[in-house]
């Protein structure tokens, strides 16, 4: 008889709409920031670059992520999961960094991550984990439940992280303006 090889099923509709969207988003960053990325760094093309670069790290990260069976990612999940909470509370520490008036991101030397990006994958990993593990018992409330508990709990880890720098920024501020009026009135 015919043998038939279970071959993985591609979406070239998505691929194609992926590709407009990148080609897009370049031409965007290109017309918005040119002139000031020629002033500030005298290269135009300064953040195209920088896009380019992360778009090509993408498509690189989408095509293994694509080679890569769907259960090492279930396997895996609760890991990505408990990464994704250490990575929220390192922001708080010395790798964390302000970036336009908020702490948000961790630095390691060149490379900047927020966690918060990072942690919606992760949601998506465990909540694929939960459904597989459930079987059909996951169109039930427990596991509706389930998935609103993983949420809830990275959303409000990025609240109070939100908050946190917040206020860390309100006092900044506040104590410089009082010591410019030391030194003003003095």
């Amino acid at each position: 008889g015919d043998v038939y090889k279970r071959q993985k099923y591609f979406d070239y509709s998505l691929l194609f709409i992926i590709i407009f969207l990148l080609g897009f988003g370049l031409v965007m960053i290109y017309s918005t920031s040119s002139y000031s990325a020629q002033i500030k760094f005298n290269d135009s093309e300064y953040f195209f670059k920088k896009q380019l670069f992360a778009e090509v790290l993408g498509i690189a990260g989408m095509y293994v992520a694509y080679k890569i069976d769907y259960h090492f990612w279930v396997k895996h999940a609760m890991f990505f999961y408990i990464l994704a909470m250490v990575m929220i509370v390192l922001v708080m520490t010395p790798l964390g960094y302000s970036a336009y008036g908020a702490r948000r991101w961790i630095s390691i030397g060149p490379i900047s991550i927020q966690p918060a990006e990072y942690a919606k994958l992760a949601l998506i990993f465990a909540c694929t984990a939960v459904v597989e593990k459930m079987g059909k018992s996951a169109r039930k409330f427990r596991a509706i439940f389930m998935h609103v508990v993983l949420g809830g709990i990275l959303a409000g880890m990025i609240f109070l992280i939100w908050i946190l720098s917040y206020h860390r920024t309100k006092k900044t501020a506040r104590f410089l303006k009082s010591k410019a009026k030391c030194v003003l009135n003095s």
